[in-house]
């Protein structure tokens, strides 16, 4: 058998695996569930946000580990998955790299195949996990669900998935966001797509015969005194949210169809200055 050969029948295999993904999937793993190649909520803000030339780009580079990313996971897996989080996660003791000792505990460490944390980074997430989980309205949200919970439906023809954070079957979905100032989340809603999120998720349970009546953000501050806010969004904020998403999935349509991943105007377009900078020429 041929390389090419091979490639097409693993690319079959991998065809027939994704078509039994549909409905809720409890268990995959975070590289099963982005290697299914069915669109998500991020790939859509990608392509409304940017242009589907970025979104395309995506598909092909490797996500890049942040600090505010690995400590923002360290959280979720600690809330979310206590259990598991000794298992992905190791928190190192104060170690001096320079001495021997220091430099075979570090190789110890690294052979284990785990992401590292240090002590205050460890620290931070504990502490931060632990403000959620003894929240009184946080701690019962999450409770009497699962968490990490993959779905896969079609919408309009086009495969789509989400992952939610707790999935309280039925009722609710619980996202968990960590902030530097709950106080500022409204203003995050704009800025980082959150309606779009919360509109995607409902629809894509819907789509899969799962339906909750809810979705609900827990906002936890990385910083003590580690405050916690809980918000849902209006039906205002969930019809935008939609709007943007059809938007986006017709736009994501046309790029299959045609595999034209185009990126902004290539007209000279004209720029033109906004009501508040007019207001301020004298």
């Amino acid at each position: 058998m041929s390389k090419n050969d091979k490639d097409a029948f693993a690319q079959a295999l991998a065809n027939l695996k994704y078509a039994s993904m549909h409905g809720i999937q409890i268990g995959l793993t975070d590289a099963e569930y982005f290697a299914h190649p069915a669109i998500n909520c991020s790939g859509l803000k990608t392509i409304l946000q940017k242009t589907p030339m970025h979104f395309k780009h995506q598909q092909t580079e490797p996500r890049k580990e942040t600090a505010a990313l690995k400590i923002g996971s360290a959280v979720h897996c600690y809330t979310l998955e206590t259990i598991a989080f000794n298992e992905r996660y190791v928190i190192a003791p104060t170690l001096d790299k320079r001495t021997k000792d220091g430099k075979a505990a570090w190789a110890e460490l690294e052979s284990s195949g785990r992401i590292i944390l240090t002590e205050d980074e460890g620290e931070l997430v504990m502490n931060t996990a632990r403000a959620v989980l003894t929240h009184p309205t946080a701690s019962k949200l999450l409770d009497n669900g699962t968490p990490e919970t993959s779905v896969f439906a079609e919408i309009d023809g086009v495969e789509v998935k989400c992952k939610c954070d707790y999935l309280r079957a039925g009722a609710a979905i619980i996202d968990l966001k960590t902030t530097d100032d709950v106080g500022e989340f409204s203003r995050s809603i704009t800025k980082w797509g959150y309606a779009q999120q919360a509109a995607w998720y409902l629809d894509v349970l819907e789509a899969a015969g799962e339906p909750v009546g809810a979705f609900v953000f827990v906002v936890v501050e990385k910083n003590a005194p580690h405050a916690v806010g809980i918000f849902e969004l209006s039906e205002d904020w969930i019809a935008l949210g939609r709007e943007q998403n059809q938007r986006a999935l017709q736009t994501y349509k046309q790029c299959l169809e045609t595999d034209n991943w185009f990126g902004y105007s290539d007209s000279i377009e004209l720029l033109t200055p906004p009501a508040w900078a007019l207001s301020q020429v004298k």
